[in-house]
């Protein structure tokens, strides 16, 4: 596989790490974010609508916490 792909500096390893963890913080608008998708879901399900239930999935910003655990479990 190295001879494929280019072996990451500890620079740019330690500089995607510093990201990943800021990204995975919880704040203020993490939660708001959260809060929204989850009535915007809940609205979606009580209409029967798949695209207002993928449209909160759009909205929530859960992928930088998933990242953070993925590369913490590497």
């Amino acid at each position: 596989m190295r001879h494929v792909v280019d072996p990451v500096s500890a620079q740019r390893r330690t500089a995607v790490v510093a990201d990943l963890a800021d990204a995975a913080e919880i704040s203020r608008d993490y939660v708001l974010l959260v809060v929204l998708s989850c009535v915007i879901a809940t609205f979606g399900l009580s209409l029967n609508s798949g695209a207002v239930i993928i449209g909160a999935m759009l909205i929530a910003p859960l992928m930088s916490p998933i990242l953070a655990f993925a590369a913490a479990s590497w």
